[in-house]
C-alpha cells in the first residue's frame, strides 16, 4: 500500500503543469552607461517548457505572446553582487498572478562586476537611475508596452535593492546615521567575536532612512508621459491580487 501511495505521489509531482508565463531577455539603454541587461516575465497562454536561466531552470514560454491588457508592472532590483535572474521565482509567481515583471542587472553591482556597489558613491547614483531607465524602456520602447497599465507600477527590492526602491520612490537616505551608529558601537564592532558582532548588529536595528518621503530627486524625469512619479495615489489593494494567497 505504501508503495502505491509513493508511486501516486511521484506521478502527481511529474504532472504538475509549469507556470503560464512568457519570458524575454532584453537590453535596456542607459543614457549614462552601457546597456542594462534585463529580464521580463509576463502572463502568457503559450506552451511553456523548461529553460535555463544562468544557474536556474524555469518553466516559461520564451517569446510567447502576452496575455491580457491593462496589466500592472512590477520592476525588480536585486541585492549587491546579484543579477536580474536572482528572483526569477518571485517574478514567475507574479506573472502567474497577472503582472508584468521587469528585472534589471545593475551595472557595477552584480556577480561579474563589483566596481560600483553601495559601498562607493557611484552605487548611490547608478542604482536608482537604472530603475528609471528600466521603467522608461517598458513604457516607451518595449514592443508589448500597449499591454501595460502605466498608472499601476510597483517596485520590488531585496537588500541593496530595497535601498534602491526607497530612493526611487522619493526616499532620502541619511548617510550620517550610518556613521554615527558605527562610532557609537565601535567597541562592539572591534572587540566582540564575529558571531557576536553579527547578532548585535542584527538586533540593535540601526535606523538607515528618514521616514519622510519627499518629492523625487532631480534626475527622476521619466520620458514616458504616463510615468510621472508625482501625485501618487494612496496605496490600495490591486484587483489582480484579489483572492490570492488564501
Amino acid at each position: 500500500m505504501n508503495v502505491i501511495v509513493a508511486a501516486l505521489g511521484m506521478l502527481l509531482l511529474t504532472t504538475v503543469p509549469v507556470l503560464p508565463a512568457g519570458f524575454a531577455q532584453v537590453k535596456v539603454p542607459d543614457p549614462n552607461g552601457p546597456p542594462l541587461e534585463a529580464g521580463i516575465w509576463y502572463p502568457s497562454d503559450a506552451p511553456a517548457s523548461s529553460q535555463r536561466l544562468g544557474p536556474y531552470t524555469q518553466g516559461v514560454a520564451v517569446g510567447g505572446e502576452v496575455s491580457g491588457y491593462g496589466l500592472p508592472l512590477v520592476v525588480m532590483s536585486h541585492g549587491t553582487r546579484g543579477s536580474f535572474q536572482q528572483h526569477y521565482d518571485t517574478a514567475l509567481a507574479l506573472a502567474e498572478a497577472g503582472f508584468v515583471v521587469a528585472s534589471v542587472t545593475h551595472t557595477g553591482d552584480n556577480f561579474r562586476d563589483g566596481s560600483a556597489t553601495l559601498f562607493v558613491s557611484a552605487g548611490f547614483e547608478n542604482r536608482p537611475r537604472h530603475i528609471k531607465a528600466l521603467i522608461d524602456y517598458m513604457l516607451a520602447a518595449w514592443p508589448q508596452r500597449g499591454r501595460l497599465d502605466p498608472k499601476r507600477i510597483g517596485i520590488f527590492g531585496f537588500s541593496a535593492g530595497a535601498f534602491t526602491a526607497l530612493v526611487a520612490i522619493g526616499g532620502e537616505p541619511d548617510l550620517s546615521l550610518g556613521r554615527s551608529y558605527c562610532a557609537a558601537h565601535l567597541t562592539i564592532l572591534g572587540a566582540a567575536p564575529p558571531a557576536q558582532r553579527l547578532r548585535d548588529l542584527w538586533y540593535s536595528r540601526p535606523p538607515s532612512f528618514t521616514t519622510r518621503v519627499s518629492p523625487p530627486p532631480s534626475w527622476w524625469r521619466p520620458s514616458a508621459p504616463c510615468s510621472r512619479r508625482k501625485d501618487l495615489p494612496a496605496s490600495r489593494p490591486d484587483p489582480a491580487l484579489a483572492g490570492r494567497g488564501r
